[in-house]
């Protein structure tokens, strides 16, 4: 490697790593500068190398040769290891850096089965069909059984006839997901925003309306408002917490701030 001065403030950076003087901060800048470039790599692999030698040295026992034979074998288990995490690390970092595109973190396919709101006790299609219990069963089992224009029609009549009700903050959302499912994102997120405008204190609700809203806009290329919906899903503190986090990080990346590196500290 020629040494010049971006090459020395590097090799400068790996030794501290190697030395475990680096911050964290510093230590992930340091391996995005080490996938830039295979020699930065090769000299990290290099120094490992010299190191266990030198430890080997340093620990030689000339009377006993098993004891070499046992620390040659934790070098190399400790040379395997530090391979695993330079893979690990390298691939957090390709998704972090925009190598793979936004919208292929997003959702791909939601699961209408566990994910339709419906209520809780099914009635028969016998039922009276202007109950708003008995079309949210008819749309359920259209939708599951693939007939989505009869499940959306059962849903729009929902909508329609129960407006401002809680059961329609339910209908808007499985329209959200079953448009989602089609991708149609602009319709999906329509119905999302409506669900939310509705929806009283069904917390549950909420916090997949924001999620399924936010990964809508992801798609929509309306990243600003994709991290505001997944940052409400995240303060809900529920079932999305996790993975709300860790689409914010990639969301923040992308956007060029870091507003999400404090979010596990409040």
């Amino acid at each position: 490697m020629n040494h010049q001065s971006g090459d020395i403030e590097i090799i400068k950076q790996i030794d501290a790593y190697l030395k475990g003087q680096l911050s964290e901060e510093k230590t992930e800048e340091l391996w995005v500068e080490l996938i830039k470039n295979k020699e930065y790599l090769e000299y990290l692999e290099t120094e490992l190398t010299v190191k266990s030698i030198f430890e080997e040295k340093k620990n030689l026992n000339e009377d006993s040769v098993s004891k070499v034979t046992e620390l040659h074998k934790s070098w190399k288990w400790l040379a395997a290891a530090a391979a695993v995490a330079i893979l690990v690390v390298a691939i957090n970092l390709l998704k972090m850096d925009g190598s793979v595109p936004l919208r292929e973190q997003t959702i791909g396919n939601i699961n209408m089965t566990n994910n339709l709101a419906a209520p809780l006790v099914m009635r028969s299609q016998k039922a009276d069909l202007s109950g708003a219990d008995s079309l949210m069963n008819i749309g359920f089992e259209a939708a599951l059984s693939g007939n989505i224009p009869r499940a959306v029609k059962m849903y729009n009549e929902v909508t329609q006839r129960f407006k401002g009700k809680s059961i329609a903050a339910q209908a808007h959302l499985n329209i959200g997901i079953i448009r989602y499912n089609s991708g149609d994102y602009q319709p999906a997120s329509k119905a999302f925003e409506q669900a939310l405008s509705v929806v009283d204190n069904n917390d549950l609700l909420k916090e997949k309306a924001y999620w399924y809203l936010g990964n809508a806009y992801i798609n929509l290329e309306q990243i600003q408002k994709a991290r505001n919906a997944i940052q409400n899903a995240y303060d809900l503190d529920g079932t999305y917490r996790k993975p709300a986090f860790r689409l914010l990080q990639k969301i923040d990346y992308k956007l060029g701030n870091t507003s999400s590196e404090d979010l596990e500290s409040r």
